[in-house]
């Protein structure tokens, strides 16, 4: 279960809480030195008395490495335990992580409570939790966890009424359950769904086919997708791939010269059309997109993770060329949906906080751009979707998600209300509402420290939302205090910070505590509930979040 791979990155969180709750004597820098073999015995009788032994962490070798980035030298001198290792070989990556490996063992297993750590956890953990629905082909979609399995199960049903049916269940899909569900889409009349899997962790995928009317898995087999989406198209998907890794050094390999392909149900992999391909720029990755209404088919064009190019094509016009629209990877576009002829784009194109703009494809030229949503003073806008004929797009204004609705012409009309199950100035992470263009109900999930992500059902019209699934989670969130702030980074600029511990803990300073902050590809952290910090934080810990910027 979940819990199982959350046991050891709490222990040391933990331990350090509990022996100060134990005898007071926190924490010394001796506690960084252990000895290589250390036996059971020994390592009991460090956790009663931290200076009893000195425990010493396995050397670790410096190489001599040292790269030229445009002139400035980087030195790399861990970079021999970047090589590729297959288990059970003689190779210094194998003893470097053995040693690491036992000396960890030696100390986690002389600790007393580690089964009421288990314990606690597997409570905690042991409830029912549903994602947000959405509709396909006319059929009801959610994914459910018992609390005891190791991944979610895809369920359908007509209405909310009477027993769901299971449509995918990824715990089947391999007796080790090394592979995992990684994504699920329909075709536009939801007859057919194709799903992605993934083994052990890799980001390679493969994809195959259920017809979703009778639940039977088709014979189709797409292979090799890697930074692909899918986007179906009549009877058949576009995807991006590179070419056959088939190879021992398939996971290692320099990949390049990713393409676009497109699938047809019911053919072949080898049978695939090639869509879109640049023999000219090994390094670059493309993905197609499809307007809802399947009249535009979108190129995306990235060189990294910031800025991108955009091409369109008419679907009817399958024979012709991408045309370009922006190409100078210097900002984001992201194509939200289109009208008619006119697409509508999130971008951060004269706009650091983000902006909608329409883009007339008639005269696609930047000088005829027209400003549909203007970006907002102290607010990122982070998504836009259409729902029930309306904008919905969702902001992040510091450490908080707002769902801020605007008519199709950028009018804009207000705020979705959200349930008052927490504090009104409590700051929630809020998702996107599923659904299509025209429905004017969906579902959104919220979320916050102190809240399990709950789902809600909203209307786009009067704004209006409610609970409709909360989960049961066996701890009070009345026993635990948020206190949001702010400090000062070295340019001086106000980064807000979240501090979350237990109700009546003595704020003197000496409280073991966890400072998280992430601030890359633009991506800011919001509150989020996590289960595995309820531990740590009942024994005295401080859990600290920095929004700090990428």
């Amino acid at each position: 279960m979940e819990y199982k791979v959350l046991i050891f990155s709490l222990l040391l969180s933990v331990v350090a809480c509990n022996k100060k709750t134990e005898n007071n004597k926190g924490t010394t820098a001796e506690h960084s030195k252990i000895l290589d073999g250390v036996s059971v015995q020994d390592a009991t009788a460090y956790l009663d008395d931290p200076d009893n032994i000195k425990m010493k962490y396995p050397v670790t070798k410096k190489g001599v490495v040292e790269d030229d980035f445009f002139g400035i030298k980087v030195k790399d001198p861990y970079r021999w335990l970047e090589e590729a290792v297959t288990e059970g070989e003689e190779t210094d990556v194998n003893k470097w992580v053995a040693a690491q490996s036992k000396l960890a063992k030696v100390y986690l297993s002389g600790i007393s409570y580690r089964d009421k750590i288990k314990e606690r956890l597997t409570e905690l953990y042991d409830y029912e939790r549903i994602s947000a629905p959405f509709k396909e082909g006319g059929n009801l979609y959610f994914y459910k966890n018992d609390g005891k399995q190791d991944q979610s199960v895809v369920y359908k049903n007509k209405t909310w009424k009477g027993e769901p049916e299971v449509f995918i269940d990824p715990n089947t899909l391999s007796e080790d359950g090394t592979i995992s569900l990684s994504g699920l889409t329909f075709s536009k009349d939801g007859k057919f769904a194709a799903y992605r899997t993934s083994e052990s962790g890799s980001d390679w995928g493969t994809v195959y086919i259920k017809d979703a009317t009778t639940g039977k898995k088709l014979a189709d087999k797409v292979e090799w997708l890697r930074y692909s989406g899918l986007a179906w198209h009549k009877d058949g998907f576009f995807y991006s791939r590179y070419g056959d890794n088939s190879g021992s050094d398939k996971f290692t390999q320099k990949n390049q010269f990713h393409q676009v392909y497109y699938h047809k149900v019911g053919t072949k992999q080898e049978k695939d059309e090639l869509v879109f391909a640049d023999r000219t720029q090994p390094d670059r990755n493309y993905g197609v997109s499809v307007t809802e209404d399947e009249s535009i088919w979108i190129l995306t064009v990235t060189e990294s993770t910031d800025g991108n190019a955009l091409f369109y094509k008419k679907a009817a016009e399958t024979s012709a060329s991408f045309v370009k629209l922006v190409d100078d990877f210097e900002h984001n576009f992201q194509v939200i949906d289109n009208v008619g002829d006119k697409l509508l784009v999130l971008t951060d194109y004269q706009a650091p906080k983000y902006q909608v703009i329409e883009i007339d494809l008639a005269k696609p030229a930047a000088k005829n751009w027209r400003t549909l949503i203007p970006q907002k003073k102290g607010a990122t806008l982070n998504s836009v979707q259409v729902r029930g004929g309306r904008l919905v797009a969702r902001y992040t204004k510091e450490i908080t998600n707002v769902l801020s609705v605007f008519e199709m012409n950028g009018t804009y009309v207000g705020d979705v209300e959200i349930p008052e199950i927490i504090s009104k100035t409590a700051p929630v992470t809020l998702s996107g509402i599923t659904g299509k263009k025209s429905d004017v109900e969906g579902y959104f999930s919220m979320s916050s420290f102190t809240l399990p992500t709950t789902i809600c059902k909203v209307n786009v019209k009067t704004l209006k939302s409610e609970v409709w699934k909360r989960p049961k989670v066996d701890f009070n969130p009345a026993d635990y205090e948020i206190e949001y702030t702010h400090y000062l980074s070295k340019d001086k600029t106000s980064i807000p910070i979240s501090i979350v511990y237990k109700k009546g803990l003595k704020k003197d300073g000496n409280n073991p505590t966890l400072l998280y902050g992430y601030g890359g590809f633009n991506i800011s952290i919001l509150p989020s509930f996590a289960l595995k910090r309820l531990p740590f934080l009942d024994k005295g810990g401080v859990y600290v979040v920095a929004n700090i910027r990428g």
